[in-house]
């Protein structure tokens, strides 16, 4: 298939369980609940949705999936483990120097404080969106650069950057 007849339909938070990531077979899980990611994509005029927690994409639809349902993990030697932010201060100062186009060196971390969120949208909530109701674990990093201050707030893998200058 060409990649180029592959649309992305949606890309939306929600909370499921664990383990089967909700592309199990139906089944109660007894597992936690994370939030994850959904991906809808479209290629050749067909529905394909995906769930992901970050570290796996899960195919769940359709049952009978081309190449079978088998996970596809993120990590291995085709990702650079180096390249990802591993800390809530690097995923503030990532997503500041990636708005402003600066190198990370030039964008200082003045205060990092743990946060419970009260939903997905990480204390973000961007008016018309709809965020999955879970508690969300995270921090509020405040940043400064090119001497304007920034907050961006983490939770769940995501960095959004919430307050600063436009």
């Amino acid at each position: 298939m060409d990649p180029a007849s592959v649309s992305l339909v949606s890309a939306v938070s929600l909370s499921m369980p664990g383990g089967s990531l909700g592309c199990g077979d139906g089944a109660v899980s007894q597992q936690r609940e994370i939030l994850g990611l959904k991906i809808a994509l479209e290629a050749a005029g067909l529905p394909y949705v995906y769930h992901s927690d970050g570290r796996k994409l899960l195919p769940c639809s359709p049952a009978d999936f081309p190449g079978g349902r088998t996970p596809v993990y993120l990590s291995g030697p085709e990702l650079d483990q180096s390249d990802l932010p591993t800390s809530p201060a690097d995923l503030g100062v990532r997503v500041v120097a990636e708005k402003l186009s600066v190198p990370s060196g030039e964008v200082t971390v003045l205060s990092i404080e743990p946060v419970e969120w009260s939903d997905a949208s990480l204390g973000c909530a961007r008016p018309g969106q709809m965020y999955a109701q879970v508690m969300t674990p995270g921090y509020r990093v405040i940043v400064s650069a090119r001497g304007a201050t920034f907050e961006v707030h983490t939770g769940a893998g995501r960095a959004i950057l919430c307050a600063g200058p436009e």
